[in-house]
């Protein structure tokens, strides 16, 4: 007996209708299938258009995100402005804030540990830097430079330089000594610069955490250049913020973090501890390796980023510590954001390396360059007597820092300057 629904769709006869169904077989196009499709769609068809449909929403995604480019006029060169993701956006968690209004309880500090006594260069750019921190408006009202006690290291010149731009130098003694360290293993490794960098001098930036009179203290190298207002980590409940590089998981360039008695001890600790650290497996075996290692760089990453992740997060570090660097370390963001979006530009290798500043005597840190030495680095690069090229960015991020210290700041309307002085909280860091 046939179906009457199909008979009343159709006018052939039973026969008839079983002759199409045979005929119709190796096309799957059976009278069930026929019979089903007349009343709704089926599971097969419902899964093909699932992935159809899929595919089209992420092609178009793709292709509405696809890299847009356009110029950058002061950098001369075509840049690709990818869109912004979420883990590019300069924010930290907002949800973490506390609120200190007049940022009297906030610092920024440098690490001057020597200078040379005939250009006291060192002074000049801690100078530059608070300078080009000033032209921000900064909510921030405290410099500080930290300085070890021996005299001979930063001559009585370079501290008065210091004085005179509103600099506060502090005498914070090494935090860490050869005489303290017993691992023969751990010596061994602070003489080899891929491992150590400059040795236990580096870890004279951790007095940072010593600096107890202030709630929150931003470290900087003396060879950042800031080139957007970055005081909204202040406002962070976490207790320590940071960026990477392109060969490190942190660069010890920059960072924020909030001092604390305890913590700096407790880091001192775990340095001195024989066997901490291995040149195989870096600290506590936790197989986190990268450039100058076994120095701040690795340590505050394997104690911030590994054994208190919670409590620090990690920055973009085009953004927020943009290192120029010679080669293709810095191609990511080259190819990721505008220099004009970066908030601070870090002059690892600019100027150099020595081909580019023997040139027109510019030494490898741009402290010292005037208009006349970048006038002629450009010309010596449009007629391609350096080889291989300076990168653009190196160009744009120094004719910004000469700009920044050679031209004068408007004073405010108020009257006092920005960054104010301030006392000690005990002896072992006394004012001078």
């Amino acid at each position: 007996m046939s179906d009457p629904r199909l008979l009343h769709s159709s006018p052939w006869s039973e026969s008839t209708w079983k002759a199409r169904r045979v005929r119709t077989k190796e096309k799957m196009y059976t009278a069930k299938t026929w019979k089903v499709s007349s009343l709704g769609p089926t599971k097969s068809n419902l899964i093909w258009a699932f992935f159809g449909g899929s595919f089209a929403f992420i092609f178009l995604s793709k292709w509405l995100q696809r890299p847009q480019e356009f110029k950058d006029p002061d950098a001369r060169k075509t840049y690709l402005n990818h869109p912004r993701t979420r883990e590019d956006e300069p924010e930290i968690n907002s949800t973490r804030l506390e609120s200190y209004p007049d940022g009297s309880e906030w610092a920024y500090a440098v690490s001057v540990i020597w200078d040379n006594p005939e250009t006291n260069e060192l002074a000049i750019g801690v100078c530059t830097l608070l300078k080009n921190i000033e032209r921000k408006r900064p909510v921030g009202k405290h410099f500080i430079a930290m300085i070890p006690p021996d005299e001979g290291l930063v001559p009585r010149r370079s501290i008065e330089i210091m004085q005179g731009c509103r600099v506060q130098p502090m005498e914070m003694p090494f935090p860490v000594t050869m005489a303290e360290l017993k691992d023969p293993e751990y010596r061994l490794a602070l003489n080899d610069r891929v491992q150590a960098g400059i040795g236990l001098k580096e870890f004279h930036k951790l007095n940072v955490w010593r600096l107890t009179q202030f709630k929150s203290v931003a470290f900087m190298d003396i060879d950042l250049f800031v080139f957007r207002l970055m005081d909204k980590f202040f406002y962070s409940s976490l207790d320590f913020v940071y960026t990477d590089g392109p060969y490190a998981n942190l660069n010890g360039g920059f960072f924020v973090a909030k001092p604390d008695l305890s913590v700096f001890e407790d880091m001192l600790s775990k340095i001195k501890q024989e066997g901490a650290y291995q040149r195989e497996t870096g600290w506590y075996g936790s197989r986190v390796l990268g450039r100058a290692n076994a120095t701040p760089q690795g340590f505050l990453y394997w104690y911030w980023g590994v054994l208190h992740a919670d409590r620090s997060h990690k920055l973009n570090r085009c953004l927020w510590n943009r290192q120029l660097m010679k080669g293709r370390g810095n191609f990511i963001c080259s190819q990721k954001h505008l220099l004009s979006e970066t908030f601070i530009f870090h002059f690892v290798e600019c100027p150099g390396p020595r081909q580019y500043s023997t040139a027109i005597n510019i030494p490898r840190k741009p402290f010292l360059a005037n208009w006349t030495e970048l006038d002629a680095l450009m010309g010596m690069m449009e007629r391609n007597e350096i080889k291989p090229p300076m990168q653009e960015e190196c160009i744009y991020a120094l004719r910004e820092y000469v700009w920044s210290r050679e031209s004068p700041i408007v004073k405010r309307k108020d009257g006092p300057p920005y960054f104010q002085g301030v006392q000690s909280p005990d002896n072992q860091a006394q004012q001078i």
